[in-house]
């Protein structure tokens, strides 16, 4: 019966989400976002990213808040996100760019993103991983009893070399 009202940055989600076609304008609007939101995923402040891309693109400062606010609503505001949020988007960048560039030829930037990517995550660490054993066991079923008739049966004589409890008496040794 009501259906809701769509907003002007419907088209880009469409876009990005469904690969619908956009016109030449609204690619390059696309490509201004885009550029205004790996700003903000490196971190940068929104005080330092107004005059950046009011130089780049020739708006007016005005022009400038609009565009980084029609980022913050179509790709998110970065800036509340966690820290773990955070540096999965900078490690996403990192293996994108690194696969762009390796792709280029260009093997040193590509080394040097998976570099910074695999340190992002710790995959150089030396730190040894503990693991607990008794977790990986799995229960045995013990019966107890009294009843040594179930003993019968169940044991079988097998060659068997005593060891003595000073190893330097074993005859290995010896010779």
């Amino acid at each position: 019966m009501f259906e809701k009202k769509g907003d002007r940055l419907d088209k880009y989600r469409a876009y990005l989400i469904k690969g619908k076609g956009l016109s030449e304008k609204s690619l390059q609007m696309l490509e201004r976002m885009n550029f205004t939101n790996s700003l903000l995923c490196e971190g940068y402040a929104s005080s330092k990213i107004i005059p950046v891309i009011q130089k780049k693109f020739d708006l007016s400062q005005r022009q400038a808040y609009q565009l980084l606010s029609d980022t913050i609503q179509l790709f998110g505001d970065v800036s509340q996100a966690s820290k773990e949020g955070r540096r999965y988007i900078v490690a996403e960048n990192l293996l994108r760019l690194g696969k762009k560039a390796e792709q280029e030829g260009d093997f040193i930037t590509a080394q040097s993103c998976f570099d910074k990517y695999a340190k992002l995550y710790g995959l150089y660490d030396s730190t040894e991983i503990n693991i607990d054993s008794k977790m990986w066991m799995t229960p045995r079923e013990i019966i107890f009893s009294d009843d040594i008739s179930i003993l019968k049966g169940k044991t079988e004589d097998i060659e068997h070399e005593i060891v003595p409890t000073n190893i330097l008496e074993h005859e290995s040794v010896l010779k």
